[in-house]
């Protein structure tokens, strides 16, 4: 049986699992910024489960070591304050809905690649479009390719479809 461990950090705690690789499951404790290490008892960081940082309101800047290769669905979903998250150059797979709710995300840097954190950041808090989310293709002809079209499709929307949420008051006349 895999048993969950501790990292104490200097404001808080990350919990991972260990094996041959080292396997993010959650974080305790106040930090705004967490640098997440490449390698714990010697083994490499590889992946974030789901659920990992779900609704850390106080996270604003997430740096992630080049050993990372999968993030669960949702790990950052709800982080309301998260604005940069730094990524590696590397095939990644993204689970559903990783910065869902992350409204103030501007910045998914890839590391190299300074000049496309903005548009990373749009692709998956404006347009949902997290098959952009593609470290590796990040600023390619194929990639910009792909960008245009979504970013097409988004300004021939009808400004009521899909882009306003509802909200139940449960009011009555």
């Amino acid at each position: 049986m895999i048993q969950q461990k501790e990292l104490v950090l200097p404001q808080g705690s990350l919990y991972y699992q260990a094996g041959q690789e080292i396997t993010i499951t959650g974080v305790a404790g106040t930090m705004s910024e967490l640098i997440i290490p490449s390698s714990i008892e010697g083994y490499p960081v590889t992946a974030i489960t789901k659920k990992a940082f779900l609704s850390r309101k106080k996270l604003r800047r997430v740096i992630l070591p080049e050993t990372v290769r999968e993030f669960g669905d949702w790990c950052f979903a709800y982080c309301s304050s998260l604005e940069q998250v730094v990524l590696p150059r590397a095939d990644i797979s993204f689970g559903r809905s990783v910065f869902m709710e992350c409204g103030k995300l501007k910045r998914l840097d890839i590391v190299s690649l300074e000049d496309t954190a903005a548009l990373l950041a749009a692709a998956v808090t404006v347009f949902d479009a997290y098959y952009l989310l593609e470290p590796l293709q990040v600023g390619t002809e194929e990639w910009m390719a792909k960008w245009d079209a979504r970013l097409v499709t988004y300004l021939h929307t009808d400004d009521h479809d899909g882009y306003s949420k509802q909200v139940l008051c449960g009011e009555e006349d």
